[in-house]
C-alpha cells in the first residue's frame, strides 16, 4: 500500500477493514481465522507507522515529527536551527544527529511513539532475521531506561497501534537475548498459547482455608498465607512457572540458533538473592514461614537450573545445603519441578497449527504436573481444556485454560 494512500485513510478505517476481511474470509481450520486476522492487523498497522522522526530540543521540551519520506524528513532537519539539539531517525535507528556538548542522544529524550520504535533489523542480520520468519518482520523494539535494574524486559503490544512491541531495559547484560526472549513470547500467543486462570485462596468464616471451593486438611502449608494481604499466592507460582514453561521452548532454539541465552542476567539475580542483595518475597529463611519459603524458593531453584549458568547452580545449590534440612528440602522440590519441565528444541518460529497444538497441550501437562507438587496433599489438580474468550485478553491471548481443584 502507498503512502499517500495510507494518509488517506484513517487508523479507526483501516482497522474496520481488517476486521471485516477477516469475517468475510474464514478460515477452513478452526481457530486460524483469528491468527490470520491478527497478522493482517499488525501488517497493516506497521504500514501506518512513518518510518522517519526528527526530533530537536526547544526551550528545555523535546519535540518530534514524523514523515513518510526521506527528503521530507531531511529537508525539515536541515531547516532546524543549529541552536538546537536535534535528530533524525529512519525505522528508529539514527541516521543522523546534531548534539552539541553531547557525545550521544539521551535515552530520556526518546518518545513513547510508534515512529520511535526500532526495526528488529537494526540487532539482526538478514539470516538470522529468516530463521524467525514473519513475527520479526512485524516486532518493534522499545528501549525503556525507566525499568527497574531486575526487570530485563517485557512484551506488550503499542497502544497506539496493537504491534508486537519487546520492551528491553537498556542496562540488561545482552540487549539481543532480552529482544529475542520478548519475540517469543509474542510468537507463542501468534500460536495460541492462552492465560491462565487460578483460583484464590481463602479464609472461611469457620476459620478454615479453602482453594478453589475445596476445603484444605489442617496443617496444609495453605492456612500459613495471609489471604487479606496476599490471596494471590498461588496464582504468583501459577505465572512464574507458566514463563518458565514457555522458556523451556524456546530457549534450545535461542541458544542453538543465535548462541545466547538467559544466564547473563538471571546469573546476576540469583547471585543478589543468595547474597542478600536482593528481596524476593516468601524468600527470607530469617522471617518467613518454611512452608510458604519451601515453595517459592523451590520455583526459583527450578529456574536457576533452566536459566542459570553451571556455575550460577552450584552456587546456590551450596547455599542451601548450608541451611541444613530445610535447605535440602528445598533442593528435592526444585528438582522435582525441574524434571517435569520438558526441554523440546523446537524451530517455534516454523510451526504448523497441529505441531503448536502440539507443543501447547505439553506445555499445559508440565504445569499441570508441577502445580500438583505445589500443592500437595489434599487437593487434585487440573488443567482445564481451552475457552475462547470474547476479547483478547491484554491484546494477546485469545484463549484462556482454567486451573481446576478437586478433592484428593
Amino acid at each position: 500500500m502507498a503512502a499517500s494512500a495510507i494518509k488517506s485513510v484513517n487508523m479507526g478505517e483501516l482497522l474496520t477493514w481488517v476486521e471485516q476481511y477477516a469475517a468475510e474470509n474464514p478460515s477452513p481450520k478452526a481457530g486460524a481465522g483469528q491468527i490470520d486476522a491478527c497478522v493482517i492487523r499488525d501488517i497493516v498497522q506497521s504500514c501506518v507507522i512513518q518510518p522517519f522522526q526528527v526530533l530537536w530540543v526547544e526551550e528545555g521540551e523535546v519535540r518530534h515529527r514524523e514523515f513518510y519520506k526521506d527528503e521530507e524528513a531531511a529537508k525539515f532537519y536541515n531547516e532546524l536551527s543549529l541552536e538546537h539539539c536535534k535528530r533524525m531517525t529512519r525505522k528508529g535507528a539514527e541516521v543522523c544527529r546534531h548534539t552539541p556538548g553531547r557525545r550521544e542522544w539521551p535515552l530520556e529524550w526518546v518518545p513513547d511513539h510508534p515512529s520511535a520504535y526500532q526495526h528488529m533489523s537494526n540487532f539482526f542480520q538478514e539470516s538470522e532475521l529468516a530463521a524467525l520468519g514473519d513475527m520479526s518482520r512485524r516486532t518493534r523494539v522499545k528501549f525503556d531506561h525507566r525499568m527497574q535494574l531486575c526487570c530485563h524486559g517485557t512484551s506488550l503490544r503499542c497502544e497506539h497501534t496493537r504491534v508486537p512491541l519487546c520492551v528491553v531495559n537498556p542496562s540488561t547484560p545482552d540487549r539481543r537475548y532480552v529482544i529475542l526472549h520478548e519475540m517469543m513470547h509474542h510468537q507463542l500467543d501468534h500460536l495460541g498459547s492462552p492465560c491462565l486462570a487460578c483460583p484464590q485462596i481463602c479464609s472461611e468464616r469457620d476459620g478454615s482455608v479453602t482453594f478453589g471451593g475445596v476445603k484444605a486438611p489442617k496443617g496444609h502449608w495453605m492456612e500459613l498465607v495471609n489471604c487479606q494481604v496476599d490471596p494471590h499466592f498461588v496464582g504468583n507460582c501459577v505465572r512464574h512457572l507458566w514463563e518458565l514453561i514457555q522458556h523451556s521452548r524456546f530457549n534450545p532454539f535461542i541458544q542453538r540458533a543465535f548462541t545466547c541465552s538467559p544466564a547473563p542476567a538471571r546469573d546476576g539475580e540469583y547471585a543478589a538473592l543468595i547474597e542478600g542483595r536482593a528481596l524476593y518475597s516468601y524468600c527470607n529463611a530469617d522471617t518467613d514461614p518454611h512452608p510458604l519459603r519451601r515453595i517459592m524458593m523451590a520455583v526459583h531453584l527450578a529456574t536457576v537450573h533452566l536459566e542459570c549458568s553451571a556455575a550460577m547452580q552450584a552456587r546456590v545449590k551450596a547455599s542451601l545445603e548450608r541451611e541444613g534440612e530445610r535447605g535440602r528440602d528445598i533442593l528435592e522440590l526444585g528438582r522435582a519441578i525441574d524434571a517435569n519441565i520438558h526441554r523440546p528444541d523446537l524451530q517455534v518460529c516454523e510451526l504448523g497449527e497441529e505441531d503448536a497444538e502440539a507443543m501447547t497441550g505439553g506445555m499445559l501437562m508440565d504445569l499441570e504436573k508441577v502445580l500438583q507438587l505445589l500443592v500437595g496433599s489434599g487437593f487434585r489438580l487440573e488443567v482445564g481444556n481451552l475457552r475462547s474468550l470474547p476479547t483478547m485478553h491484554n491484546h494477546r491471548s485469545r484463549t484462556v485454560a482454567d486451573i481446576l481443584v478437586h478433592p484428593a
